[in-house]
C-alpha cells in the first residue's frame, strides 16, 4: 500500500518509495533490487522527489519569466536587486539600476542591461517583469507596458544560488519593499496575461506606461578632479573622483557653500551626498534653480601656485558611455589671496573613472532634448591651509574616505576643499553656437545666418537691394 513509482532521468529505472518509515526499494542499472531501511540513519535512500523544492538544486532555468511587485528603494545610487542568479560572471538580475537609480533594469551576461524608458516614483508599487524565451528573446515589462524588447540569454553555473532582495552582489539585504516575487519556467502568453491580471488586482496596481524622464530635471552624477599644467593638461600624480573601487582618491561632495558648512556645529551633520558603498553621487537639479556645492578631497601637502581641473558628468553619462558636459581648470587659491580666475578646459583631462579624455571646452552643459542648460558659475579650489579642514581620510580601494555610516572620518591631515555653483535654465539651441558646430550648414538665402529662411531674410535682402540695384555701377555692391 502507498507505493509510489516515478521515472527519474539518470537512474535507468523507476525510483520506488513508500509513504511512511518503511524500507525503500530501488532497482539499480543491473535490475538488482536494493533495499534501504529508513529507520536506520546510516542506511538512507538517496533519491530526489520532484515535488519537494528542498530536494533539488538552485534555480537552473534557461527560459524564465520573473514577476516582481516592489517599491523603489529610498536610498539613491544603490543597485537594488529584486531577484538574481549570479556566479563569477553574473547570470541575470532584475531590479533598480545603479547608473540611473530610479529606473528599472534587467541585466543578463549575454545581452547586457535593459533599462526602463522612464523613472519610478517613490512610495508606489510597480509590477516588473523580466522574460527570456527559448528563441533568445529578452523582454523587460513594467506595469503592463513593454519597456524594451531585444535578444539576450543568461549563462551561469548550476551551483550558484538565486538571491532575493539583495544589494551589492548578494552581500546585503535591501532597504526597499518587495510585496511578491514569482518565477515561472518559460513564457506562455495566456499564463502571463493571467498573472498580470491577478497581480494588478491583488495590489491595486495601474497599467499605465512610465512617462519618460522629466524634462525639467538634470542630475549631476560624477566628478573627476585632477592636477593640471598651466595649459590644463592632466598631471597623472594628482587625481581624484567620485568612485571608490579604483586607484584614485575620493571626492567627497556636500550640499551648500563652505560658509554654510562651517556654520554647522557638529561636522557629522554635514549633508554629504556620496553613497558610502561606492562614493557615487546622483544629485537631481530642477530647472530655474541654482545649486552650490562644496567638495573635500584627502590629500598630502599641496605646493602653492599649482593648477587643478574638474570634469562634470550629467545624467549618468559616465556609465552610459557618453562624454562629460563641463571641463574647468584654474590656479589654486593660496592663503591670503582672492579666488583665482577659472576657464573652460580643452586640453587632455581626467575622464571617469581614470582615463585620458579631451576636455569639453565649455562651462555650459546643454541638453537639447530636455531644452536645458547647466552653467558653471563660481568655481574655486583652495589650498588646504586656507580653511584647515579635516573631514576625510586618505584612501584607496581598501581604506575608505568616510566612516561606515557615511559621516566624516578625520585622519589628522588637512584636506583639499573647493566650491562651485551650477545654474539650471531653459535653453533653445542657436544656429552659430550649436547647430553649425554639430555639422549643420547655412541654407541658400539664409541672409542673416540664423539657420532659417523666412521673412527676416527677405526683409534684409530687400533692404540691401534697395540700397543699390544697378549691376552696371562699379560702386554698387
Amino acid at each position: 500500500n502507498g507505493l509510489d513509482a516515478r521515472a527519474k532521468s539518470g537512474w535507468g529505472s523507476p525510483i520506488l518509495k513508500t509513504d511512511g518509515a518503511f524500507p525503500v526499494v530501488r532497482f539499480d542499472g543491473n535490475d538488482g533490487m536494493v533495499v534501504y531501511d529508513l529507520s536506520d540513519p546510516n542506511d538512507q535512500a538517496i533519491f530526489l522527489d520532484p515535488e519537494d523544492p528542498n530536494a533539488v538544486g538552485p534555480l537552473d532555468l534557461t527560459n524564465y519569466t520573473i514577476y516582481v511587485v516592489g517599491k523603489l528603494n529610498q536610498t539613491l545610487n544603490t543597485s537594488q536587486v529584486f531577484f538574481a542568479n549570479y556566479n563569477a560572471s553574473r547570470g541575470y538580475g532584475l531590479g533598480i539600476s545603479d547608473s540611473l537609480p530610479d529606473y528599472v533594469k534587467f541585466w543578463t551576461n549575454a545581452g547586457g542591461e535593459m533599462r526602463s524608458g522612464g523613472p519610478l516614483e517613490a512610495d508606489r508599487y510597480y509590477l516588473m517583469v523580466a522574460t527570456i524565451t527559448n528563441t533568445a528573446g529578452k523582454k523587460l515589462t513594467v506595469n503592463d507596458c513593454v519597456e524594451d524588447d531585444s535578444n539576450g540569454l543568461s549563462s551561469y553555473t548550476k551551483t550558484t544560488a538565486a538571491t532575493v532582495g539583495a544589494l551589492a552582489g548578494g552581500t546585503q539585504f535591501l532597504k526597499g519593499d518587495i510585496a511578491e516575487i514569482r518565477v515561472y519556467d518559460g513564457f506562455i502568453q495566456a499564463t502571463h496575461d493571467g498573472v498580470v491580471n491577478e497581480l494588478v488586482s491583488k495590489y491595486g496596481l495601474n497599467r499605465e506606461c512610465l512617462g519618460g524622464p522629466s524634462l525639467d530635471q538634470v542630475a549631476l552624477t560624477a566628478l573627476t578632479f585632477f592636477g593640471t599644467t598651466s595649459t590644463g593638461s592632466v598631471r597623472l600624480e594628482a587625481r581624484w573622483n567620485t568612485f571608490w573601487q579604483d586607484a584614485a582618491w575620493d571626492i567627497v561632495l556636500a550640499s551648500g557653500s563652505i560658509a554654510e558648512l562651517a556654520a554647522i556645529p557638529d561636522p557629522n551633520d554635514i549633508p554629504i551626498l556620496n553613497i558610502h558603498d561606492n562614493m557615487n553621487i546622483y544629485v537631481q537639479m530642477e530647472k530655474g534653480q541654482d545649486y552650490t556645492f562644496t567638495w573635500v578631497n584627502p590629500t598630502s601637502v599641496i605646493p602653492q601656485g599649482e593648477n587643478y581641473g574638474m570634469n562634470f558628468y550629467f545624467d549618468s553619462a559616465e556609465k552610459l558611455g557618453k562624454p562629460h558636459g563641463i571641463s574647468v581648470f584654474g590656479n589654486v587659491t593660496d592663503p591670503g589671496e582672492n579666488p583665482e580666475a577659472f576657464q573652460a578646459n580643452s586640453a587632455t583631462t581626467m575622464g571617469y573613472p581614470i582615463t585620458d579624455v579631451p576636455g569639453a571646452g565649455t562651462l555650459i552643459y546643454k541638453d537639447y532634448v530636455k531644452g536645458l542648460a547647466v552653467t558653471l558659475t563660481p568655481w574655486v579650489v583652495y589650498h588646504p591651509d586656507v580653511f584647515n579642514v579635516d573631514f576625510v581620510t586618505g584612501n584607496n580601494d581598501v581604506t575608505h574616505a568616510l566612516s561606515d555610516d557615511g559621516k566624516i572620518k578625520p585622519d589628522g591631515k588637512t584636506d583639499f576643499i573647493g566650491q562651485f555653483t551650477l545654474s539650471v535654465d531653459s535653453y533653445t539651441p542657436n544656429c552659430k553656437d550649436d547647430l553649425i558646430p554639430m555639422g549643420g550648414k547655412y541654407y541658400f538665402m539664409d541672409v542673416n545666418q540664423d539657420c532659417y529662411v523666412d521673412l527676416e531674410d527677405v526683409a534684409e535682402f530687400a533692404q540691401d537691394w534697395l540700397r543699390c540695384n544697378d549691376p552696371a555701377n562699379p560702386l554698387c555692391e
